[in-house]
């Protein structure tokens, strides 16, 4: 055999592998997702036992639950984007699936959209765990503003991943319809 024609060989092998691969990486995320999701609601349950079994009911146990539960909501959040990780990955490399409309994805620029909002809410929701945890002095100030810088960054890539996708429905839509797309020509 030829070197050219073995690497040819040992390369499509590898190729022929690769939905595996795409296999791996959506049992991965659903495995990190459902430990999340239990360790999430583990940490529910010994939060209102402590509650139950303390019967301290004071401004201070209130702050402190306020503060578990939301930093618990970062924990779930997270869970649901390795879940929509590995529902995206596997709509789009394996095969369909009988999900809602609100979470088919087509493509990876839809994938990526509904990542970057969850990844939004996140900041957001540790952000303002952060707030009910702050003693005073400046830091809260530039931690807001480098949560700020991060928010506008991906908020500007939503509405670029948005433009691309609108762009690909109608290159879609024209496709199905036997249009062929407008020519782009320069002056």
């Amino acid at each position: 055999m030829r070197p050219m024609k073995h690497a040819r060989y040992w390369l499509q092998r590898l190729f022929d592998l690769s939905p595996l691969m795409l296999i791996i990486a959506v049992v991965g995320s659903l495995i990190s997702a459902f430990t999340l999701s239990i360790y999430g609601f583990i940490r529910v349950l010994q939060l209102v036992w402590s509650v139950i079994t303390e019967h301290e009911f004071s401004d201070r146990q209130e702050d402190h639950l306020s503060i578990e539960f939301i930093g618990l909501i970062d924990i779930f959040l997270i869970a649901v984007i390795l879940l929509i990780v590995a529902l995206g990955l596997y709509q789009l490399f394996i095969g369909p699936t009988k999900l809602p409309t609100w979470l088919r994805i087509h493509n990876l620029d839809e994938l990526k959209h509904k990542i970057v909002g969850v990844l939004c809410v996140i900041l957001g929701v540790d952000f303002v765990s952060k707030v009910t945890e702050w003693t005073g002095g400046r830091d809260i100030f530039y931690l807001g503003a480098a949560i700020a810088l991060v928010l506008l960054a991906l908020v500007l890539l939503l509405k670029t991943v948005d433009s691309s996708i609108k762009e690909e429905i109608m290159l879609e839509r024209d496709e199905r319809e036997g249009a062929t797309p407008p020519q782009v020509t320069s002056d």
